[in-house]
């Protein structure tokens, strides 16, 4: 082997380490750079504003909750930075004068390209994110109030859409959907009575939000029953359809 031979190897060798680590690097903490350009192929025309409600009772705390949450807060806080819109994080438990907010603000970046820009929308969700993850933190060492009421939280959702009537609205509960306050879904024999119970609650007017209600039957000390996850599905899917929003979404998992 020459001389000559064994410097082209390395310069190849040294060109493909450098592409590598450039495109790491264009990828970003938490997201790629092709799942980035997915997300703003599917922005709507105009900016978003995100709301989303974190229940903190005592029921819904642990590590493996406190992920799955984070993971929630993370995609709509990158599609909020690659779209361009507003992004508002509370927690909750036992009345909706007991919330604590966790992040208020928009997020929007200019750029000289569109590429350029995807890399700093990019950096800007994973700092959003990690500093809601530490406001998260404190906010599960503070949180006061026995019991859970994420029905009540309806309406601080509809609260939160009426200062954003030019955007695209995502409303979204993470919660094991367990009423402790007043009405009990989880009391009802069968998803029918589940479906009759949500017909008697008042509910705001959440016309034209995508809402999003996740974690259902999910738990610190694990799952609820499979019944009782049907029938808490059941109610959160007809609550959801009464606020006529414009899309319902009700899972265990995230969205």
């Amino acid at each position: 082997m020459t001389l000559s031979t064994v410097r082209g190897r390395a310069l190849r060798a040294a060109l493909l380490l450098t592409s590598g680590l450039t495109l790491a690097s264009c990828m970003g903490g938490h997201g790629t750079a092709g799942a980035d350009q997915q997300i703003v192929a599917s922005c709507a025309s105009k900016p978003v504003a995100s709301t989303v409600g974190l229940d903190v009772s005592g029921s819904f705390q642990s590590d493996l909750v406190k992920t799955a949450a984070m993971d929630t807060i993370a995609a709509e806080v990158r599609r909020a930075a690659l779209c361009g819109g507003h992004v508002r994080v509370f927690t909750f438990a036992s009345s909706t004068g007991a919330t604590v907010m966790l992040y208020d603000g928009d997020l929007l970046v200019e750029a000289p390209t569109e590429n350029a820009r995807l890399r700093k929308a990019g950096k800007l969700a994973d700092q959003t994110t990690a500093t809601i993850s530490e406001h998260y933190d404190a906010a599960l060492m503070n949180m006061t109030g026995n019991g859970s009421v994420p029905l009540g939280m309806l309406t601080l959702l509809q609260q939160a859409n009426a200062l954003y009537p030019e955007h695209a609205l995502v409303n979204v509960l993470v919660t094991d959907g367990v009423n402790t306050i007043g009405v009990d879904p989880t009391a009802v024999p069968d998803a029918d009575a589940a479906r009759a119970l949500a017909d008697q609650q008042a509910v705001p007017d959440l016309s034209g939000a995508d809402v999003s209600i996740v974690g259902i039957g999910k738990q610190g000390s694990g799952e609820l029953s499979s019944s009782v996850i049907t029938n808490l599905t059941v109610f959160w899917e007809q609550v959801c359809q009464n606020t006529r929003a414009a899309q319902c979404h009700v899972s265990t998992e995230g969205r």
